[in-house]
């Protein structure tokens, strides 16, 4: 009887463990101002909806959407999926959104002429 037990507890965990439900999100971890970020729904099983919450006030149901983002700093991005059959299941990640570069340049020469070269010199700071 308990040779039983044990050989029908074993096949329920098979059952339940192979059936799991997981939820990824596959996207770059940073992107500029303003630049079309993709995002890639990666699930096990068969969904039902998808739930996109780009972190700022944003959102989508497309199963692999993408967003811009109009302001720089740290987003968390969570998709909330839901199963045929029952259950939800969500996964986050953070995403870094730079902000645009600014450029400032200066001419050492003021003494020039259309044939002579010109030397510009950066005096924006090196920013990585």
């Amino acid at each position: 009887m308990l040779s039983r037990l044990c050989l029908l507890t074993l096949l329920i965990c098979f059952v339940f463990f192979s059936n799991a439900q997981t939820v990824a999100i596959s996207s770059n971890n940073e992107v500029c101002l303003n630049e079309l970020l993709p995002f890639q729904a990666n699930i096990t099983g068969s969904a039902s909806t998808y739930v996109w919450d780009f972190g700022d006030n944003s959102t989508s149901n497309q199963k692999n959407p993408s967003h811009t983002y109009s302001v720089a700093g740290s987003v968390t991005i969570t998709l909330t999926v839901t199963f045929i059959g029952g259950g939800t299941v969500s996964a986050s990640k953070s995403v870094t959104v730079h902000d645009l570069p600014t450029s400032d340049f200066v001419n050492e020469n003021s003494n020039f002429c259309f044939y002579n070269q010109l030397y510009f010199v950066s005096k924006t700071p090196y920013v990585h």
